[in-house]
């Protein structure tokens, strides 16, 4: 499911997110670390959930690119909201 190349992309991708929004939002280092492993599962949840539906969006390489990054971003405004 998961090729080396697709995670590394991945978990950059959702550390490029965490890293924005922390830049936005974010005050403490705890912070940033909490808004990192959000954006991260919510990136994956939604990587998985698009590869299991067979959605074809616009890909970038093998992510389904726009499902993960909608549910990376819902998870950084869940923990946002959780006063992480």
């Amino acid at each position: 499911m998961f090729a080396s190349p697709v995670l590394l992309l991945g978990t950059s991708v959702a550390t490029l997110y965490a890293a924005g929004f922390h830049l936005l939002t974010g005050r403490t280092w705890r912070q940033i670390m909490l808004f990192w492993l959000f954006s991260l599962v919510g990136f994956m949840i939604g990587q998985i959930g698009a590869e299991l539906s067979g959605l074809t969006w616009p890909m970038l390489g093998q992510i389904h690119i726009i499902p993960a990054t909608i549910l990376s971003w819902l998870a950084l405004l869940v923990a946002r909201l959780l006063k992480a």
